[in-house]
């Protein structure tokens, strides 16, 4: 188990080698969020969420990812159309379950068959309805997480779903509390829960490491940004990358993220070259990540559909630089300094951020040719971890410390 306090946190953004956004077809329908995406065989799945009339709809689409062409499939049937579904594969058929129509949280299941191009519903959970659940599949385990019920509350439930033999069992609850429009992914037997909100609104930055063998959850990180909610989550390369969504300070994201976890690293991949956006639906292969619909600051269905091949293909910073930080721990009477390996050519930032994500202090700004500072954390912050944030045009590193009374 990785000691929460004694993780690193090294937050990376790196100019990009081999990778790009391109943009694609649009999505053929009308302009949508909070719609479902699977994969079979390479082709991506998409349908459901909620249009620019406020309707929510059952259309769905298939885009091929060897030609990138768009064609339509089968809708779900009349009446069951909706927004914050789940959506998955398993063994060459595609799962919904769940969603919302106007205020009716749905609790059905339908299976789609794309050698029938048809839909077969299959049955009905044995608990309330609900929606913006997440969800990851362990072996043929689908893991149903949280979600909001008829109450509007969001709850921290979790129930496993045996596809094979359709039947579901109750897990232990959340033991962090509840989530809603978090994101999730499983990489070898384990599962991964990001992100959130809670019934206060409030944002989670934390990324929790579920195991099911034993059915307990473990805290593995915290993202050093401010909380997100509605982000994608896609595997790459046994790590998770993440597009989009909306943080705390209410701001839509155009930014794709890698979580690496085994080195406990995040890293700033390239951004799509478009508006921030959340509730897109958001798939991927071996070769190429992609991105549909969804909604903009503005608050502006879209449905622009990009695509970024060799999404996490990174160059090492060609400069080099770190930053050090010393003492750490420091006693909360004392200063501790910032020193930066190198002299930056460019104006950058330094900020301070608690453990949260919450910006705390400006540092200093628009420093140029500077490499060390000074910052006393008397009087201005309690004990407890924060997060020292270097921010230039180029790049970005954040790094640990560790405030002691």
């Amino acid at each position: 188990m990785k000691n929460l306090f004694y993780t690193i946190f090294i937050f990376l953004s790196l100019q990009a080698n081999a990778q790009y956004w391109q943009r694609i077809t649009d999505f053929p329908s009308s302009e949508r969020d909070d719609g479902i995406s699977f994969v079979i065989n390479n082709v991506a799945y998409c349908g459901t969420g909620l249009n620019a009339g406020f309707s929510a709809c059952g259309d769905f689409y298939a885009l091929d990812m060897l030609t990138d062409n768009w064609t339509s499939i089968s809708s779900l049937p009349a009446f069951e159309e909706r927004q914050y579904a789940v959506g998955f594969s398993y063994q060459n058929e595609g799962y919904l379950l769940g969603g919302i129509n106007g205020s009716s949280n749905l609790n059905d299941i339908w299976k789609y068959t794309p050698t029938l191009n048809s839909w077969t519903f299959i049955d009905t959970f044995p608990f309330t309805g609900r929606n913006g659940s997440a969800s990851f599949i362990i072996d043929s385990i689908a893991y149903l997480i949280g979600g909001r019920t008829s109450s509007n509350l969001a709850i921290n439930e979790v129930w496993a779903y045996n596809i094979l033999q359709n039947t579901w069992e109750q897990k232990g609850d959340l033991p962090f509390g509840e989530r809603w429009r978090a994101s999730a992914c499983s990489i070898n037997n384990k599962g991964y829960l990001l992100f959130g909100k809670d019934n206060e609104d409030k944002f989670s930055n934390s990324v929790f490491e579920y195991d099911a063998l034993l059915d307990t959850w473990t805290l593995i990180s915290n993202f050093p940004e401010p909380s997100m909610a509605y982000v994608s989550a896609q595997v790459v390369n046994n790590n998770i990358v993440l597009i989009g969504g909306l943080d705390s300070l209410g701001n839509s994201s155009s930014k794709m993220m890698q979580y690496k976890i085994a080195e406990n690293v995040w890293q700033n991949l390239e951004n799509i070259p478009s508006d921030g956006r959340r509730g897109g639906m958001c798939f991927s292969n071996s070769n190429s990540i992609y991105y549909t619909a969804g909604i903009n600051q503005n608050n502006i269905r879209i449905k622009e559909t990009w695509k970024s091949d060799n999404p996490t293909s990174i160059k090492k910073n060609e400069n080099k630089i770190d930053i050090l930080l010393f003492p750490n721990p420091v006693h909360s009477d004392n200063n501790f300094t910032i020193q930066l390996s190198e002299r930056i050519d460019n104006k950058f930032s330094i900020q301070l951020f608690s453990y949260e994500g919450i910006l705390v202090r400006d540092i200093y700004q628009n420093g140029l040719n500077q490499t060390e500072f000074s910052f006393s954390p008397k009087e201005s912050i309690s004990s407890g971890v924060y997060f020292v944030k270097l921010n230039s045009s180029e790049f970005t590193i954040v790094k640990k410390i560790i405030v002691i009374n």
